[in-house]
């Protein structure tokens, strides 16, 4: 976003992420991304800020955090979305705007978004002690250039499930058994692997670069 005026402007820019679900299963989710904000607190327009927010209907935007000034630098930033677990549809953005009589100025004003990420903490993730010695999951090599190498302990075939990090189901096995999974069918980036016996299951996570 860049925002320059040479006259008497209120302004308002908005840079809009695509909207996700997120499961129920989800323990803990954090929205993140890089950001450098030049804007200064000095100039006019005044109450001028950037914010992010999120809706789950496109009427209503809760706002979540203010934008940091950064200066030149980047800097991360990290948003709880644990109020919008179990939510199937949620969106996020980040609004700039100022209000109110501005001076005549030639100073622009931008804001940079660069990696955004989403990470969570899977309610299948906490594993008691005795299921993961049970399955004793091995996934190798991680990261991965899409090939991994599957190893469980378990002597019979299992279910075996790919999800990305939205919970999304992308792959399943009911016959797997333990050798290697291609991936190469999936972009670059972070995903789940889930085995189970149709009793008992464990997750572990898997980086495809």
């Amino acid at each position: 976003m860049k925002s320059e005026t040479y006259t008497h402007d209120n302004i308002l820019q908005i840079i809009e992420f695509q909207w996700f679900a997120i499961p129920d299963t989800v323990k803990d989710i954090t929205l993140g991304f890089k950001i450098i904000n030049t804007n200064s607190v000095t100039w006019s327009p005044y109450n001028g800020n950037s914010f992010v927010e999120v809706t789950t209907d496109r009427k209503t935007w809760h706002k979540l955090a203010i934008v940091p000034k950064t200066g030149k630098n980047w800097k991360e930033v990290l948003v709880s979305l644990n109020d919008y677990i179990g939510k199937d549809y949620v969106q996020a953005r980040i609004r700039y705007e100022s209000s109110g009589e501005g001076e005549v100025t030639t100073w622009s004003r931008d804001v940079y978004i660069d990696d955004l990420f989403i990470n969570f903490e899977s309610i299948d993730d906490m594993t008691d002690t005795s299921l993961q010695e049970e399955f004793d999951l091995s996934i190798s090599p991680n990261p991965s250039d899409g090939i991994v190498n599957i190893t469980s302990g378990m002597k019979q075939e299992y279910n075996i499930y790919v999800y990305n990090i939205l919970g999304v189901r992308l792959f399943t096995d009911n016959s797997f058994s333990d050798g290697p999974l291609d991936l190469n069918f999936l972009p670059k980036g972070t995903y789940f692997i889930t085995v189970d016996n149709g009793t008992d299951g464990i997750t572990k996570r898997v980086v495809l670069k």
